[in-house]
């Protein structure tokens, strides 16, 4: 089948294209920009996949159930005893604060002590923090001795 009219081109001016670059990436900011607000604010909301769960016609059902609260207890003790632990250290801490003030003083009268006396909360010696150093400004340029002209004996 023969054409009816010639083909149109795609030539535009450089000014037309750039009008249409920029229009499309100010439309994808206002787009990515409103989606953020809505997030936010609780528009938009991820969908969490839901576990299936176990099938009524499984043969174990129950004793899978019994295993997975089982592990979810377990789970819960562990954190509960992590917490503790954290809790009983930070206490600790605030302790060795204190023997270490009262442990200089004694030094101070005459007795020989160490600093790092110990256990830290993880039963691994503690380490004390050191002092950051700061860089000085080094300075790159060499002082410049004044030149002076020495005169021309002939």
């Amino acid at each position: 089948m023969p054409r009816i009219r010639k083909k149109t081109s795609k030539r535009i001016t450089t000014h037309q294209r750039q009008k249409i670059k920029h229009k499309v990436t100010a439309h994808r900011k206002k787009v990515k920009k409103q989606s953020k607000k809505d997030k936010i604010t609780g528009k938009i909301q991820k969908k969490s996949k839901k576990d299936p769960g176990i099938p009524n016609a499984f043969p174990y059902k129950e004793e899978i159930l019994a295993e997975i609260e089982q592990q979810r207890r377990e789970a819960a003790l562990e954190k509960q005893r992590r917490k503790a632990e954290k809790r009983a250290a930070k206490l600790g801490a605030r302790d060795a604060d204190e023997t270490r003030s009262q442990v200089s003083e004694k030094a101070g009268e005459g007795e020989e002590t160490t600093e790092k006396d110990g256990q830290g909360f993880d039963g691994v010696t503690s380490i004390e923090k050191q002092p950051i150093a700061v860089p000085r400004p080094s300075s790159h340029r060499r002082e410049r001795t004044k030149r002076t002209r020495t005169p021309i004996s002939g």
